[in-house]
This record gives C-alpha cells, structure tokens and sequence, in this order.
C-alpha cells in the first residue's frame, strides 16, 4: 500500500522535529509501514491504527473527489458514464394477439 499518489501532502507536522526531519519523513516513507516506522517506537502501537484510518479516510475522499470530477466532466459534455451508457436500452414492449388487434381498431 502507498502512501504517496498524485496528490502530495503539503506539511507534515512531527511534534518536536525540524524542518530537516520533515523533509526526510517526506522523502523516507514510500508505503504506509515506512511511515509507521518512522513514529518513536515507544508510542508506535497507539499511533499505528491512527495513521491507518487517517490514510484509509483520505483515499476515500480522494476516491470521491474524483468520482465527483469525473462526473462533472461527463455532465459538462452533456454524455454518460460508460457505466450508465452500456446499461440504458429503450424499452420493448410484447403486445398479446388480443391486445394487438384491439391497437389497431380505431
């Protein structure tokens, strides 16, 4: 699992650090274990389901935003999803003999 995506985190704030500490935090955590890893080992097990759900929260928004984008994309050029496109069929209707018949009568 990666920690980095084409959005990039902005600031990390690590309490106590200096700004060379966090550029190496920056540079030093390509997966979301290098990251764990890099919290002091004494506060390691409370921080670890912290820093999980944070990340698992922010893919989600990311996830929608793009979702969001996508969608605005598709209502700008006035078209559907491929999703919703391949599904959309017009109806067709089955008539029985008797009811065809009563169709045609004026």
């Amino acid at each position: 699992m990666s920690v980095r995506s084409n959005t990039s985190v902005r600031t990390v704030h690590i309490v106590g650090g200096t700004s060379a500490t966090i550029e190496y935090a920056n540079t030093a955590a390509t997966t979301l274990a290098a990251l764990v890893d890099l919290v002091p080992a004494f506060i390691r097990a409370h921080f670890k389901p912290i820093i999980h759900e944070h990340y698992s929260l922010w893919t989600k928004i990311n996830s929608v935003c793009s979702q969001i984008a996508r969608l605005n994309t598709h209502k700008a050029s006035s078209d559907f999803p491929t999703e919703i496109r391949g599904s959309i069929k017009p109806p067709t209707f089955q008539f029985s003999k008797e009811a065809r018949a009563e169709a045609l009568i004026p």
